[in-house]
């Protein structure tokens, strides 16, 4: 399906960590809730996410969706939703192409400073041993994620103890099991965090000019690395983070610092993976350092009905459905739809409001089919009508009554299916008028939600 290819920093692993979350006062669990809907509305229109072998490794959030068996059959029927960019490595033994660029995330727990934002490191280990030797795809699947495969009985012994490996598995399986979901190179240029923090640097003293306090934060971190991480490290996030123990705290400097870590390195992860642009959801106390760089124009803010202030909302019509609420089957019948694709394809090729409406119309005409406000009545129940037609007329023969008696006999079954059905088509039209209007308010919202952070 047409769309764009993005960079997801919200897929990153450190950004459902607690030293991430614990300074927001939202919960994990409405953390990856809302940034679910995130996911939903770029699933919508069409786009592409691409994901890094760290991300594939270690990402919380990815693993929360894999654990959705309707996130996984979505997956399966729209494989380019999730599009993986790793390099291959070499270090679990001779392996093809494809399997080498998938666990070369898993490959990474070789390095002894490197730590996981969301498992135990030792049971990544585990998992990383159990993928040595294996040479192909086909190999990994039978001896490891069948039923009472290696990784299967591993994962099910320890799922008391870290529940989204779970998550992981089936993020694994995936692009083993799914030939068509793509794996591929790197196609940009790599950087190091800390590289990004001092061309930033320069940048800001240019474009910030009224913003000294974030270009503050830019040299207080930069002085940061240089006087507590070793030099040989500087391009180590994992070394510079496992040092910041106050992150978590509201309004601490070291949160700062780490935040600002954080945003540099996905941006560095989006230079090496080129993406078409990033997607973004801020935190308040962070800074906008991906602006800098020119290769974000979207921001999301996290909104819910409880706490959403009215400009963010500004726009969108307050129905009880969204797009961002769709479910993930609902959203593979728009993007398998040809209707949808044509009109979609024509949008982003020449975005206008004509074009646009084309799309929101031919996905409610879908939503509708899936999620109808009435269903249709059975088959079976319009057999029902012609019979119970029959038995009046003969009632009205057998008591000979009068033509107009047999011809409203005739009719009178017939009034409730006729009657159900004419609401539903009114109904079923109505809904598509309403998530038709729906769809092109966010889409108001689709590039950004401009100046708003968590």
């Amino acid at each position: 399906m047409p769309g764009q290819s993005v960079y997801a920093f919200w897929l990153d692993p450190e950004f459902l960590n607690p030293r991430a979350i614990g300074g927001t006062g939202i919960s994990w669990k409405n953390w990856a809730h809302e940034l679910e809907r995130v996911a939903k509305l770029r699933a919508l229109f069409g786009d592409r996410i691409i994901l890094s072998n760290a991300q594939l490794t270690d990402s919380g959030l990815l693993f929360h969706l894999f654990m959705q068996e309707e996130f996984r059959r979505f997956c399966e029927a729209c494989p380019d939703f999730l599009e993986l960019r790793s390099p291959a490595t070499e270090r679990l033994g001779r392996q093809t192409d494809r399997l080498a660029r998938i666990v070369s995330g898993l490959a990474r727990t070789e390095d002894p400073d490197w730590i996981s934002s969301t498992h135990p490191k030792e049971l990544l280990v585990q998992i990383r041993e159990k993928f040595r030797g294996i040479r192909h795809e086909e190999e990994a699947l039978g001896s490891l994620f069948t039923g009472r495969g290696k990784l299967t009985e591993f994962v099910n012994q320890h799922s008391a103890r870290a529940p989204l490996l779970s998550g992981l598995r089936f993020a694994l399986k995936h692009y083993l099991e799914v030939p068509r979901a793509p794996v591929g190179p790197p196609h940009g240029d790599r950087r190091t965090y800390d590289e990004v923090l001092e061309e930033a640097e320069s940048r800001a003293s240019q474009e910030w000019e009224e913003q000294d306090a974030w270009k503050r934060t830019i040299q207080e971190t930069l002085a940061f690395i240089r006087k507590r991480v070793p030099a040989n490290f500087h391009g180590n996030r994992s070394k510079a983070v496992e040092q910041l123990v106050n992150a978590a705290e509201p309004n601490h400097p070291e949160r700062a610092m780490y935040l600002a870590i954080v945003e540099a390195w996905n941006v560095a992860v989006t230079n090496s993976l080129g993406a078409q642009v990033n997607s973004v959801v801020p935190f308040r106390d962070g800074i906008p350092l991906d602006t800098l760089f020119g290769h974000v124009d979207q921001y999301h803010a996290l909104v819910s009905a409880h706490e959403a202030e009215p400009q963010v909302l500004s726009g969108i019509y307050q129905y009880e459905w969204s797009p961002s609420s769709l479910t993930w089957s609902a959203l593979r019948s728009v993007r398998e739809d040809r209707g949808c694709g044509e009109a979609l394809a024509r949008y982003h090729e020449a975005p206008s409001g004509e074009a646009l409406d084309e799309f929101c119309r031919a996905a409610g005409s879908v939503v509708a089919k899936v999620h109808p406000v009435m269903p249709p009545l059975h088959p079976a129940l319009s057999i029902l009508v012609p019979i119970a037609s029959a038995g009046a007329r003969l009632v009205a023969v057998m008591f000979g009554a009068r033509q107009v008696v047999t011809a409203a006999a005739l009719l009178l079954p017939v009034l409730p299916w006729a009657t159900y059905e004419g609401l539903r088509l009114w109904m079923g039209g109505r809904q598509i008028t309403r998530v038709a209007e729906s769809i092109k308010s966010y889409a108001a919202h689709y590039n950004l939600v401009r100046g708003k952070a968590i």
